[in-house]
């Protein structure tokens, strides 16, 4: 059986007057060519959402927070392999970044840690997650999730749990479509939220100017109500909310005389009914367009009769989750929009077996993870898994992959408890979905954008190879940019790692880092000999803007001491005695060279070793010209071009000189290339050919490497900038320790503390196709829980979750 569940839009009516409908009377849009603007800009305006299960939501300072990436397509769900860096933050009330990284991403798919420091402040954080594509539509679309950290050794002043009672409650109102008007039924959602950011239950009269009661209203769920009501032309109306024991007045929005008001009405799989309805003197045409994320379903026309125009629409046109109705005026001005949600019709399926209701510590626990959609086994599952304790302060998520690509994606704001709305039954979630939707409607586009033909601003690229690095050249003078400034980077080490890039009439640079990872020096610079005045400046890459969202205040409670104590000796024992493990990172591969092979290598040790650049270069590198003219050194590499290797009487050298490299840092003083002790350099690769490298291009190359490839003290230029950056995270190994569960007298004594009993970013399937589960328990007594996430190639999440005991 079809679900559909009926939800009023978000506010955003946009009132015309009758005025500027004459105006516009004569600028007709047929349902054809609304359409096609649509569909134009949708093409164009590709999106991308990004979720994190991370692993916990409650950490003492010390602790590590773990969590899996999954990047889709905002329309489709499906795993998305177009970004290949995600850009994790820790934020604190006041959006201060605390902590940083950046992850790799391989087919949608990445995971990363963090650790939080021993001198964090107690307080409510915000963990973030977004790629640069993400940046352009804005920091309302990135994921966030709120968690809460404690630092048992550092005092604060705490918010105190009678201050937040005392702190008068958020009351807003929603008009359905955004606006009242006069004269016309509208449905008005009512939203009353706490200091602690949730909803708080309310009872209340709306009240004219003579203190007559005109309508009853109450909360429903989660402080969201709404409620009927006609303005009458000449009153003035305020609401009176009682909440507990305190009272509060406020007053409606503004009452617009003349205006445009819609209606949604849907009994189950019944046709949808929209009602537009206008106290305009308009006896013209409206058009309704639905879409479904981006993805448009049908542009209908209908006639103004008496003010009044009905559409009955199919169910079965609306795709799944949030689609959007649109009125429009004849002219294609947007009017009032709505929203409504169908239930997805499938969900990913994930069973735990094998669980025990109980175990004894150190005992091995085993279980075997199966997925199906539309009970068909399902291989190809992209799965994540966690394994914690609870107590006072570590509770069950109220958040999935499902709740967030269906719900929390796509609505502004924070919503409490999401998993209600898929878990209740449909006579208690319906209404609850309906008020959710008054209150938290939004789009991911303007309609303006899409109706005057302009683009989507993309000003941050996709990382489709790898992490970005941005800057701009600009005159240290006048701060200007500067155009056509060719500008080189480094990352030193044993592989060459180097770019160049020229940049642009905006003075904007852009380098492509494919690798790039751990903690690196990175050095930028310009060649001194040809630009003297220009100064490199580098973007910050993670983004600079942030969500409406807000941090609860924060508080402790006194009656919760004693588990808070239980749990800093818990982290304090495990950061103890098991240290080590925990700081262990896996091997990552060794960066390749930006360069080809190289037409010949001098590996120094395989020479008699001499005391100056100069007589090495003169007597071991073939095919090379050193000259010094005027007190100063000049190298010229022969172009293997025009004449093979072996063909010396065609031999032709550049008339520039080569680029110089040591360890991936250009040198442009030869002289002081000629005074470094050649005992420090290992290797030298040469290039005897026009090489081509960006928009750059070199008369050959002459490829120094140290023994370390740290520049063994080679000295820079002094106008060179020298930064401390951070590349890809390198992946840290989760601890898990094995014990011998026949012969526990074989087990170490060292106290095992660990509450995160299991984490892992992957679930792999084995040659069977079966996929199973093994750890371990530890000291800790308590009550468990098991938690997997996972999203199918098909774009539908799912969750599961199982408890269980250690005695």
């Amino acid at each position: 059986m079809k679900r559909i569940a009926e939800i009023n839009i978000k506010p955003c009516f946009f009132f015309v007057v009758a005025l500027l409908l004459v105006v516009a009377a004569n600028a007709q849009i047929s349902t054809e060519k609304l359409s096609w603007h649509f569909s134009r800009y949708s093409e164009k305006s590709l999106q991308e959402k990004l979720y994190m299960h991370v692993d916990r939501g409650f950490y003492l300072a010390g602790d590590i927070i773990w969590f899996k990436i999954y990047v889709t397509d905002a329309s489709l769900h499906q795993p998305l392999a177009i970004s290949k860096v995600a850009y994790v933050e820790v934020l604190n009330e006041t959006n201060q970044s605390i902590l940083q990284a950046k992850i790799s991403l391989q087919q949608g798919s990445g995971n990363g840690s963090l650790q939080l420091p021993v001198t964090i402040n107690s307080g409510n954080y915000t963990i973030r997650g977004y790629t640069n594509w993400m940046k352009n539509a804005g920091a309302d679309y990135f994921f966030e999730k709120k968690i809460t950290i404690v630092n048992t050794q550092k005092s604060r002043e705490l918010f105190s749990a009678a201050t937040a009672s005392n702190t008068a409650p958020d009351i807003r109102f929603f008009p359905e479509g955004g606006n009242l008007v006069t004269g016309i039924s509208s449905r008005i959602a009512c939203k009353v939220q706490g200091a602690d950011g949730k909803g708080m239950e309310y009872t209340g009269l709306i009240v004219d100017e003579k203190n007559d009661s005109i309508s009853g209203i109450q909360s429903y769920r989660f402080g969201m109500g709404s409620f009927d009501f006609t303005p009458v032309t000449g009153h003035r109306y305020k609401a009176i909310i009682k909440t507990g024991s305190a009272t509060y007045t406020r007053d409606l929005p503004e009452i617009f005389a003349r205006g445009y008001v819609m209606r949604l009405q849907a009994n189950g799989n019944a046709t949808i009914n929209i009602t537009a309805q206008t106290n305009l003197s308009d006896t013209g045409t409206v058009l309704l367009l639905l879409h479904t994320r981006q993805s448009l379903k049908k542009v209908w026309q209908g006639k103004l009769q008496q003010g009044k125009a009905i559409f009955a629409v199919d169910p079965a046109l609306l795709g799944e989750g949030i689609s959007h109705f649109t009125l429009f005026n004849s002219a294609g001005q947007p009017l009032c929009e709505r929203l409504y949600f169908t239930y997805p019709k499938q969900k990913l399926s994930i069973d735990l077996k094998g669980i025990q209701p109980a175990y004894n510590t150190r005992s091995a626990v085993d279980m075997q993870v199966e997925t199906a959609m539309q009970n068909r086994k399902e291989n190809n599952t992209d799965l994540s898994i966690a394994v914690y304790r609870l107590d006072e302060w570590q509770q069950p998520d109220e958040s999935n992959i499902q709740t967030f690509l269906w719900l929390q994606s796509d609505l502004r704001g924070t919503i409490e408890s999401p998993a209600f709305y898929f878990n209740g039954s449909r006579e208690e979630t319906l209404p609850a979905m309906d008020n959710l939707m008054l209150t938290h409607g939004w789009r991911r586009f303007k309609w303006d954008d899409i109706l005057q033909e302009r683009d989507p601003v993309s000003a941050f690229p996709p990382e489709l190879n790898g992490h970005i690095i941005t800057g701009k050249a600009v005159s240290p003078i006048t701060g200007k940019p500067l155009e056509n400034i060719e500008t080189y980077i480094s990352v030193p080490g044993l592989n060459t790692n180097f770019k160049t890039y020229i940049s642009d009439t905006a003075g904007k640079l852009k380098f492509d880092f494919k690798y790039m990872k751990g903690s690196s020096e990175i050095i930028v610079q310009t060649n001194p000999t040809v630009d003297s005045l220009s100064r490199i400046e580098l973007n910050n890459p993670f983004a600079e803007q942030f969500s409406g969202n807000t941090t609860p205040p924060f508080y402790l409670s006194s009656a919760r001491q004693n588990t808070l104590l239980d749990q800093s000796i818990n982290v304090q024992v495990q950061n103890q005695y098991a240290g080590t493990q925990l700081k262990r990172f896996l091997p990552t591969a060794d960066t390749a060279s930006v360069f080809e092979k190289p037409d010949a290598v001098y590996m120094m040790d395989d020479y008699t070793r001499f005391s100056t650049i100069e007589e090495v270069l003169r007597e071991y590198v073939n095919l090379m010209d050193v000259q010094k003219i005027k007190g100063k050194f000049q190298l010229q590499l022969w172009n293997n071009f025009f004449a093979p290797r072996q063909d010396m009487a065609n031999l032709q050298f550049f008339q520039s000189p080569p680029l110089i490299l040591v360890d991936g840092v250009p040198v442009f003083d030869i002289d002081r290339l000629m005074s470094y002790d050649p005992l420090k350099m290992r290797k030298l690769e040469v290039y005897n050919r026009r090489y081509f490298l960006g928009n750059s291009f070199f008369s050959g190359i002459l490829n120094w490497t140290s023994y370390k490839g740290d520049l063994a003290n080679f000295e820079l230029d002094p106008r060179a900038l020298v930064i401390d950056y951070e590349g890809l995270q390198l992946q840290r190994e989760f601890y898990s320790p094995v014990y011998d569960t026949a012969n526990p007298e074989n087990n170490s004594h060292t106290p095992d503390f660990r509450t995160l009993l299991y984490w892992s970013h992957e679930i792999p399937a084995d040659k069977n196709n079966e996929r199973h589960v093994r750890f371990y328990t530890s000291d800790k007594k308590g009550r468990y829980l098991t938690v997997i996430q996972g999203l199918s190639p098909q774009g539908y999440g799912g969750t599961a979750v199982q408890y269980f005991e250690v005695k």
